[in-house]
């Protein structure tokens, strides 16, 4: 009941007051709200490939089954390197999709 009392109060502040609070909260817990915003940033990270030296026919299929598309697109997104893969993958997929066109020849960043 004590907490239910608390929320209830906290429900009627206004949004001064709650900013108020909240800075309270942060100091006096330590709260970093920084870090937690570059956790998300890192979490899903774009792949691009800076540059590329060797069978351009090989990174096409390889960018064609990567982002299912027809190869005439992924033959348009190779010829315009350095590029960007806009698609989400999860941690793990991302890197095997980073060793794999490390194996083609392309210089691969995350961001």
């Amino acid at each position: 009941m004590k907490v239910k009392k608390i929320f209830d109060d906290i429900c009627n502040l206004n949004f001064l007051d709650i900013y108020k609070l909240l800075k309270l909260f942060k100091k006096k817990f330590k709260i970093n709200y920084k870090e937690k915003k570059e956790k998300i940033i890192k979490k899903d990270p774009k792949i691009h490939v800076k540059e590329y030296s060797g069978n351009k026919i090989s990174l096409i299929r390889t960018i064609k089954e990567i982002l299912s598309c027809d190869l005439l697109s992924s033959k348009k997104i190779v010829d315009n390197i350095p590029f960007t893969i806009e698609k989400k993958f999860n941690d793990q997929e991302t890197k095997e999709i980073k060793k794999k066109l490390e194996k083609l020849g392309c210089v691969v960043e995350l961001k």
